[in-house]
């Protein structure tokens, strides 16, 4: 009987390079609802007790687009500033994602209700998933 030891046939779709079109759909699609965001963020107001969010934005890295939020840190902390990862969006082709969020152990964790996504359903998704945004939007 066999353990199940060996290499096997991935069934997640490659991650495919988008296009700078794709990238800027991306980033328009996204820029209101970061902008939205960060205005329902609390002001800062010194000294600093615990970590707080300063704004949101996003960024590609490679085939991936990440949301982040730009945390301050109190004056003890050993960093001034730091980002914190909300939501990455995976280009799988044909203008589809996966999504994944950012977990407490700081890996990033794919949601597999969240697979084979169109640019506005990945959109929808960071406003009214928990996961995301929701607390903000």
């Amino acid at each position: 009987m066999a353990k199940g030891y060996g290499w096997f046939p991935s069934n997640t779709p490659k991650t495919v390079k988008p296009s700078e079109q794709l990238k800027r759909q991306v980033e328009a699609a996204f820029k209101p609802v970061l902008e939205e965001a960060t205005a329902k963020l609390d002001p800062i107001e010194e000294p600093l007790s615990a970590n707080k969010g300063l704004f949101f934005f996003g960024k590609w890295y490679r085939n991936f687009y990440y949301v982040y939020e730009k945390m301050k840190c109190p004056l003890n902390a050993t960093v001034e500033e730091f980002d914190w990862g909300i939501a990455r969006l995976r280009h799988i082709g044909n203008g589809k994602f996966n999504m994944a969020y950012f977990r407490h152990t700081e890996e990033w964790f794919d949601l597999f209700d969240h697979e084979d996504m169109t640019l506005e359903e990945c959109v929808k998704a960071v406003k009214e998933n928990p996961w995301f945004l929701a607390n903000y939007v």
